[in-house]
């Protein structure tokens, strides 16, 4: 076992050669942990298969000067339970904008 280790390093206490490896992203300098990436780049690589994957835009809330952060069928929470609340009082198949804009401006039916 020594002898190996002499033969392959040089030194028979050294382990393994010490090679430090750069992730192999562009423009990133971080060492590398696995398959030639740092810990961050082979955490994506391993979720989306990508490892320059990057997060999907936050939407907001359709309604016109509103800006909160979407929650469901592309309206804010306060909208969203505005139009929950009184969709059974719209038309079946109406679009949600066209639905809210009613219930917002014209008051519930």
């Amino acid at each position: 076992m020594h002898h190996q280790r002499w033969w392959r390093n040089g030194d028979p206490l050294m382990l393994k050669q010490q090679i430090l490896k750069i992730c192999k992203v562009k423009d990133c300098q971080e060492p590398a942990k696995c398959k030639g990436y740092c810990s961050v780049h082979y955490a994506r690589w391993r979720k989306h298969g990508d490892p320059n994957h990057v997060r999907k835009v936050i939407r907001t809330c359709m309604v016109e000067n509103c800006g909160k952060k979407h929650r469901a069928r592309g309206l804010c929470a306060s909208h969203y339970q505005i139009w929950a609340r009184n969709k059974e009082l719209l038309e079946s198949g109406e679009d949600i904008k066209i639905s809210l804009r009613k219930l917002l401006y014209q008051g519930a039916p």
